[in-house]
């Protein structure tokens, strides 16, 4: 062998075996911060200088430049916004595949606990990367409710109350998109006859089960309170849903409802106006729905909360029954010194 040629093969084995380091070290340089893992938030799509600038300085990656080296290797030249995990001395050769193929962690959500679009908005838009001004602006949207039949005060029958997992960058509209079509799976064929047969739309099956809801304590009872409404939306009886009074002015607070206090022009008062409101008055679980459309039979149109704080009612077919257990729940709050 010509002493050129094996000069040249040395020379070659030398540069493959750098490369080979040089690359494998580019490959398995990791990140370097203390923690466990490492929720990473990137809120628009940039190129990768940026992106390499921003992980750096949150601590995700050790190198920009073998970051940016890598990137090049891998042809990646621009990322979209993500909430993505990173596990403590992650590869950045991993890390770059997590962002490229947008392989987000998602977020557990609550949506529970509120009774109006404005504080469900809240807590969106204090998780989620829309803010609550882009949800309330979905949520109240006449053009986009359209789509789903409803008036904006009826928004809330689309949305079960439950933990929920999403994604950071869901947007407001295919949140409602998602919620919309979790409750068309609750409306079976079946449920829909119900519902037609009680000559109700889905959305006002849902209105008078939030009722029922903020009426029941016991869920077993609510078939039962369910079937008194319906008796009195029968003969176009005002409902009289103390839950009613409280909804447009909700504080959170847990004193007893005063009729005083209620406004006597909101088109919520059921005292004042007959028939349903214009839309739900809670967020409202499948099981009260349920209770609507398998609500009992019977002759009740009256319904006291008993004595002794039992969680239960006493139903009335006539106005003076009803008053004798009104006068007995009374007797026992001012013996109890409840006022």
């Amino acid at each position: 062998m010509k002493k050129s040629t094996k000069y040249f093969l040395i020379i070659a084995v030398i540069a493959v075996a750098i490369g080979v380091y040089f690359s494998s070290r580019v490959i398995v340089a990791t990140a370097f911060f203390k923690n466990e893992s490492k929720i990473f938030l990137l809120e628009k799509e940039c190129d990768i200088e940026t992106l390499a600038e921003l992980l750096y300085q949150d601590s995700i990656i050790s190198s920009p430049s073998q970051f940016l080296t890598l990137a090049s290797l891998k042809n990646f030249e621009s990322a979209r916004p993500g909430r993505f995990q990173f596990m403590n001395s992650e590869s950045h050769n991993s890390i770059i595949n997590k962002i490229r193929a947008r392989s987000q962690k998602p977020l557990l959500i609550k949506v529970e606990g509120v009774r109006s679009i404005q504080q469900l908005a809240g807590i969106l838009g204090k998780q989620l990367q829309a803010d609550s001004t882009e949800f309330i602006s979905v949520l109240t949207s006449d053009e986009i409710l359209k789509k789903y039949g409803i008036k904006k005060e009826e928004v809330a029958s689309l949305i079960f109350p439950n933990t929920y997992e999403f994604y950071w960058t869901i947007s407001p509209e295919e949140f409602l998109e998602k919620m919309a079509t979790i409750t068309n799976e609750y409306w079976t064929e079946e449920k829909l006859n119900k519902a037609a047969a009680l000559k109700m739309t889905k959305a006002e099956v849902y209105t008078l089960a939030s009722i029922v809801k903020g009426e029941t304590v016991t869920k077993s009872e609510a078939p039962k309170i369910a079937g008194l409404y319906l008796n009195r939306l029968r003969i176009n009886q005002a409902l009289q849903a103390d839950p009613t009074l409280t909804f447009e002015n909700y504080t959170g607070s847990k004193e007893r409802v005063k009729l005083s206090n209620a406004d006597p022009n909101s088109r919520y008062n059921t005292y004042k106006n007959t028939g349903l409101p214009p839309g739900p008055v809670f967020f409202t679980e499948p099981v009260y729905l349920d209770a609507v459309l398998n609500a009992e039979s019977h002759n009740y149109f009256y319904m006291c909360a008993q004595p002794r704080g039992t969680g239960l009612h006493d139903f009335a077919r006539t106005f003076p029954e009803h008053e004798r257990y009104v006068s007995a729940y009374r007797k026992w709050q001012r013996e109890a010194g409840i006022n």
